[in-house]
């Protein structure tokens, strides 16, 4: 959320959490794979079918 809604740098991230920056950049899109997940069963019923 601070990265996408709030525009923090990894930089910021890191320093602001006290985590190393490779840390806060797994983190990052470890989420970003899970919410994916998570958000393609109610993204494909949206999707047209053929």
């Amino acid at each position: 959320m601070l990265h996408h809604e709030d525009g923090l740098t990894v930089e910021a991230l890191a320093a602001s959490l006290e985590i190393g920056f490779e840390t806060v950049r797994s983190r990052l899109r470890y989420g970003l794979q899970k919410l994916r997940g998570c958000m393609e069963r109610y993204l494909s019923v949206l999707e047209p079918r053929a």
